[in-house]
Formats: C-alpha cells, sequence, structure tokens
C-alpha cells in the first residue's frame, strides 16, 4: 500500500473520531441543558405555589367597645401574594377559635366594618352578624368587589365569642375554596387597658 492510500486511511480514521467526539459532547451537552431547564420549571413551579397559597397578615387588633377590659371584636388585615389568583370572599370561611370553643363564619357583604353601633345591622356590634365576617377594602384596593386580587390589602371584622381577657388563646384560620390559608394564634399577655388591642405582629 503506498504512502499515498495510507495517508487517506488515517485522514478518514481522524475525521470519523473527530465527528464521533463531536457527536458525544453535543449528545451531553443537550442533556445537561434540558435538565437545567426541567430544574428551572421545577423550582419556578415551587416558588409559584409558596407563594400563592398563603395569605399574609398584615396586622391583626381587636377592640373593647365596652371598656370593660377584654375584647369583643376583632379585625384581621390580609394581602393577597402576587402571582395569585382572586380571593373570593363568598367561597371564604374564617374559623375562630377561642380557648375551647371554635365558631365557622362566613362572609356577609351587607356588613359595613366602620359602622360601630349595635343597633345597626349592618354593624358586626350588633348581635344577628355573630355567624358572619364583613369585609372593608383598604387604601389602593377595589371597592365594591367581593374577591380580592393579587397585591390587594383588606380588612375582615368579625365578633369574639365572647369577651376575650388576659392570657385567652384566640386561633383564626382564614380558608378559601382554592387553597389560600392563613392562620394567626396568639394568646393576650397584657391587661387590656385601651381600647384598641394589637396582637400581631
Amino acid at each position: 500500500m503506498g504512502k499515498k492510500a495510507e495517508l487517506g486511511i488515517s485522514t478518514l480514521i481522524l475525521v470519523t473520531a473527530t465527528i464521533l467526539v463531536a457527536a458525544l459532547i453535543f449528545v451531553v451537552f443537550f442533556d445537561v441543558v434540558g435538565s437545567v431547564q426541567q430544574e428551572t420549571r421545577a423550582v419556578g413551579m415551587s416558588i409559584r405555589q409558596n407563594v400563592g397559597t398563603g395569605i399574609t397578615v398584615i396586622q391583626f387588633y381587636g377592640e373593647d367597645a365596652t371598656t370593660n377590659n377584654n375584647i369583643e371584636y376583632l379585625y384581621e388585615e390580609i394581602k393577597m401574594p402576587y402571582g395569585s389568583d382572586e380571593m373570593k370572599f363568598n367561597e371564604t370561611l374564617v374559623v375562630l377559635s377561642l380557648n375551647n370553643e371554635s365558631r365557622e363564619l362566613t362572609y356577609n357583604t351587607n356588613i359595613d366594618c366602620t359602622v360601630k353601633n349595635t343597633s345597626d345591622t349592618l354593624s358586626i356590634y350588633n348581635d344577628t352578624n355573630d355567624a358572619y365576617f364583613g369585609v372593608y377594602w383598604m387604601d389602593g384596593s377595589a371597592e365594591f368587589t367581593d374577591a380580592l386580587t393579587a397585591g390587594e390589602a383588606a380588612r375582615l371584622c368579625f365578633r369574639s365569642l365572647s369577651g376575650i381577657e388576659k392570657d385567652d388563646r384566640i386561633i383564626v384560620t382564614v380558608l378559601t375554596k382554592n387553597g389560600f390559608s392563613s392562620r394567626i394564634d396568639v394568646t393576650p399577655t397584657k391587661l387590656m387597658t385601651d381600647k384598641t388591642i394589637y396582637l400581631y405582629p
């Protein structure tokens, strides 16, 4: 066999080996890229689920309307996380637990959280609203709707089961049909000498 033939075969072997190595590199590269994309999508979904399932509690406080050193009315300010679906109040349940007693409250669109009159049927001060909670839309939020969207804030108002005193344990759980939730578990440790008693944060 001549030198030219040997050189041609060597060149062919070298080219073939180069192509095989390049193909292997491309296979590994695309496999890595695919894995990274899958991990990125998984992380993105995890973050969305984390953000989308929790209602942020801004503030939780009570009022002593009769100045008898206990809490009779409760207010919880909440905010919907960005990237979440809207929260429909007519599909929302507020579970109020006080010591060993609990009650499920449903939304009443007619309740006005700003009215503080026991004779007014639109007020949570009225005994007829024991089983309901009302909603007040805070600054920057939409008004006169029955849903809270991402980034908006609202104040829920409702009556206590009984007069809440020092060292009583209060648990308020907000549950929605589409999976949003929040839970506040507090025990007042100070004497209630003010009309407004801040419980959280």
